[in-house]
């Protein structure tokens, strides 16, 4: 096939698929706001397979257009999870997807006139360099995108409830071990709550502007939801054997996220040393300190929330005795 003719596939190929993107996540958007709670199986299952069989069969999908579905199937999973309340078995059901998916191991693609060098291969991964399903490719990315570029602490983005279920979906992907990504997005929200200054509650009487600082009583609520989701996995991301294996599987650097990695000022006033970036021994130390200072502060909201999170946080460190 002459590469004109190639490109001008691609390019309708591409336009179609955005179209099919805008009006997924529209759909997407109208259930959340229709039904927050509902279960969202037969959406995933049903894009799972559009994209399993596009990817091993139909020699007309580009890799381009293959990845569009992959990020509406990951909007829908992060839209899902920002509406699901942290108890609701629903939330399990996303992460059990997700683990499916994961077990299904690396596809083989067929052979396609779209991309005949890697006919029969199977062993192409996408741009994050991860392979289908093994490697659950762009979902640490865009899961990712969410913290680095400060969404989740937008009101325009995320209300109080949204960023409290986000931040359970969390901890439980931490807890199943799923560390790609989730771990970057729970070190951000560490680094924000404990180790960043901030006033106790914010200030009722002076009008929020988009420059106006975050509380800690805003963030150690969705703090609270996360650590009592993950159970054990941030004592393993802590603990200085656990934390290498953790970042080798990542197709997210965490050196490549310093405003979501690095040590906040705090921290780096507490003398933690400055090669802590990451999950570490000496910033787990540095939490508790900083929760412990915050389960005294006598605002009883926000002494609540960091005493839940020293509850969980010290039990899963004398249980594990990893720390």
């Amino acid at each position: 096939m002459p590469c004109t003719e190639i490109c001008d596939n691609m390019s309708s190929l591409v336009d179609d698929s955005l179209s099919f993107s805008r009006q997924v996540r529209q759909e997407i958007d109208e259930q959340v706001q229709r039904a927050p709670n509902s279960n969202y199986d037969m959406t995933l299952s049903s894009i799972i397979h559009v994209i399993s069989a596009q990817y091993t069969q139909n020699t007309t999908n580009s890799w381009v257009t293959i990845e569009h579905r992959l990020h509406d199937l990951w909007y829908i999973v992060i839209q899902a999870a920002k509406s699901i309340e942290p108890l609701n078995p629903a939330q399990d059901t996303l992460i059990r997807h997700i683990m499916l998916m994961k077990a299904l191991g690396r596809l083989r693609r067929a052979s396609s006139p779209l991309s005949p060098t890697i006919a029969n291969k199977g062993l192409a991964g996408f741009s994050d360099g991860a392979e289908l399903w093994s490697g659950l490719p762009l979902l640490a990315r865009d899961l990712t995108e969410e913290f680095s570029t400060y969404r989740y602490y937008q009101d325009t983005a995320y209300d109080t409830d949204k960023r409290k279920n986000l931040s359970a979906f969390i901890g439980r992907l931490l807890s199943v071990g799923l560390y790609d990504g989730s771990a970057l997005c729970a070190l951000s929200l560490f680094r924000e709550t404990l180790e960043t200054s901030r006033p106790l509650v914010a200030d009722e009487s002076s009008e929020p502007t988009p420059d106006t600082l975050w509380a800690i009583e805003d963030l150690i609520y969705p703090l609270h939801h996360l650590v009592i989701a993950s159970d054990f996995s941030l004592t393993v991301l802590s603990s200085k054997r656990s934390a290498a294996v953790a970042v080798t599987a990542s197709t997210v650097n965490p050196a490549d996220y310093p405003h979501l990695a690095g040590l906040g000022e705090l921290a780096a006033q507490a003398g933690i040393p400055s090669s802590s970036t990451g999950f570490s021994p000496d910033r787990w130390r540095f939490w508790i300190q900083r929760l412990e200072e915050l389960a005294q502060c006598g605002i009883n909201h926000v002494a609540g929330d960091a005493t839940s999170c020293l509850t969980v946080m010290q039990m899963a460190q004398e249980d594990t005795m990893l720390l």
